[in-house]
């Protein structure tokens, strides 16, 4: 049987974050791929601040290096796979009639065994407690977190 190696305190819940959604078949075209990469681009974004999407994907040879795990708990199996989602856009300002463009490039990569164990409920519970992280204890939304991460202050409010 397996489990999770944590235990959550009851606490306020954060907010429900809703992702935006996208609409692939009508705002997108293929840019470019490969084997283990497709990039696809935004066709409603000006031509001079163009919108990508990446999806990538490599093998992992052993999954288990840099990860802590004692070798005694392995699998025979130590393969995996690390997977990319990156979005690369532009925002733009304009202030009195001049225009500031602000690149922005946000990603996530999973990095996970290729095991039956690993499903779709699986990776679904990795990304709630990822997106969970990028929020204040008790949040409502992440903007906040986020907005102290990139000014350096990495420490949780409530842990300082």
């Amino acid at each position: 049987m397996s489990s999770w190696n944590f235990t959550d305190t009851t606490t306020t819940s954060v907010g429900q974050f809703q992702p935006d959604t996208i609409n692939y078949s009508a705002d997108f075209a293929k840019k470019t791929a490969d084997a283990s990469s497709v990039i696809i681009t935004n066709l409603t974004s000006p031509l001079d601040r163009i919108e990508t999407i990446r999806y990538a994907v490599s093998k992992v040879s052993n999954i288990y290096s840099g990860s802590g795990v004692e070798p005694g708990y392995y699998s025979l199996a130590k393969t995996g796979a690390s997977v990319l989602v990156q979005d690369n856009t532009v925002l733009s300002n304009v202030v009195d009639g001049v225009r500031v463009d602000y690149p922005i490039t946000a990603h996530l990569v999973l990095r996970v065994p290729l095991a039956d164990i690993i499903t779709g409920d699986i990776l679904d519970k990795v990304l709630k407690r990822l997106i969970g992280a990028c929020y204040d204890q008790s949040g409502s939304s992440p903007g906040p977190r986020l907005n102290k991460l990139v000014r350096g202050a990495l420490v949780p409010t409530v842990m300082v």
